[in-house]
């Protein structure tokens, strides 16, 4: 907790009125990190699934074509610009 917040007051009872009648609001309960973490897993689930089910309508071939489409995008684009990544310290101990 940030010590900012430390001695933050509880929060106040909220009501809501409706045609002249005063109603309660409870006020919106934390999702724990439990709840948290278990919907991160589930919606990874969801996305492994959905990708699993994408790759089996395409054939060997389809595969093959895209696997050598991101090769070659790796090979032409990233691994240049790794190379001059790594060559920054290089410069920086010669001057």
């Amino acid at each position: 907790m940030h010590p900012d917040f430390k001695h933050q007051q509880p929060v106040q009872q909220l009501y809501r009125f409706n045609m002249g009648e005063k109603e309660e609001i409870s006020p919106a309960r934390e999702a724990s990190i439990d709840e948290g973490q278990l919907a991160a897993e589930k919606q990874m689930r969801d996305i492994g699934a959905d990708l699993y089910l994408e790759v089996q309508q395409y054939s060997r071939e389809e595969l093959e074509a895209e696997r050598k489409v991101v090769l070659r995008k790796i090979d032409w684009v990233i691994m240049p610009m790794v190379r001059l990544l790594q060559s920054i310290p290089l410069t920086h101990e010669l001057a």
